[in-house]
């Protein structure tokens, strides 16, 4: 239910619209609306999407770790797991087990890996960085 004094608004705008009449667009309105729009888009920058890293660089990619692997496979790479044997296994159950820990070194593999993958990470960020300022114009 409407109350009274919403009533005597919707009279007093159906009135007044009344009086103005309903305006009709110009015969070349459509026109007009079409011509801005082309004008705005004519403007604005067609945003082209460019690959962080190009598909050369993919395929690159591809064709090293396929050799990597074709190497393992058929090339005389040992992958034999020699560290197995060498874990004595009676030491997890002792109390000083923790002890190990302090004489324990970390193989140059595993820290070539770790540095590999901070690089790796580093760079990222430095290309993500660099294509967003491109991006943005903050240079």
């Amino acid at each position: 239910m409407k109350t009274r004094k919403e009533e005597v608004w919707d009279g007093l705008i159906k009135k007044m619209v009344e009086e103005a009449g309903l305006d009709s667009p110009s015969s070349n309105f459509t026109d007009k609306v079409l011509a801005e729009i082309g004008k705005v888009e004519s403007r604005s920058p067609v945003l082209i999407y460019k690959p962080l890293i190009s598909k050369e660089f993919w395929i690159f990619l591809a064709v090293v770790i396929l050799s990597l692997v074709a190497y393992t496979v058929w090339g005389k790479a040992e992958l034999q797991p020699q560290w197995l044997s060498m874990i004595s296994w009676d030491r997890l159950t002792r109390p000083d087990f923790f002890r190990t820990f302090y004489q324990w070194s970390a193989p140059n593999s595993l820290i070539y890996g770790i540095a590999a993958i901070f690089s790796f990470v580093f760079l990222h960020v430095y290309l993500v960085r660099n294509s967003w300022d491109k991006f943005y114009k903050l240079n």
